[in-house]
């Protein structure tokens, strides 16, 4: 099973030794067609954008696919039974690799909307790249 991170699960940050052990393969990715602003609350978030824009990230490629997805679903506050009540949902991109492309999963703000998350305080990361984002803070 394969998830597209682009913040905190990136290799280096808070909650990627929570899932490091369970990691078959990470590898530099981006995928197109979507923009990320920083919260307030002191993560990222995606939102769909513009198709020349990009975001970028990392695929981790995890064992035991079933319950990795469970405890990311846990922790990205998405419930599967509820997705409109969920503060990330979770839906399938194509992220492009170094020699091609992969199917993977990303987790995608659904809490409010880009203009909303603007006026209560986010950052737009133009980049796209949130690592570099947090190194230049």
């Amino acid at each position: 099973m394969t998830v597209f991170v682009y913040g905190s699960l990136l290799k280096g940050f808070w909650n990627h030794r929570l899932f490091a052990s369970r990691l078959v393969a990470c590898e530099p990715a981006r995928v197109e067609g979507l923009r990320l602003a920083h919260l307030p609350e002191g993560y990222p978030a995606a939102f769909d954008g513009e198709p020349a824009q990009v975001v970028v990230g990392e695929l981790h490629t995890f064992a035991q696919g079933r319950r990795a997805l469970t405890a990311l679903d846990e922790l990205e506050e998405f419930d599967p039974r509820r997705p409109a009540a969920s503060v990330y949902v979770r839906r399938r991109v194509r992220a492009s690799v170094e020699g091609g492309s992969a199917e993977a999963w990303i987790y995608v703000y659904a809490w409010e909307g880009w203009e909303e998350a603007l006026r209560r305080g986010a950052g737009e990361v133009a980049s796209g790249d949130w690592r570099g984002f947090m190194a230049r803070q």
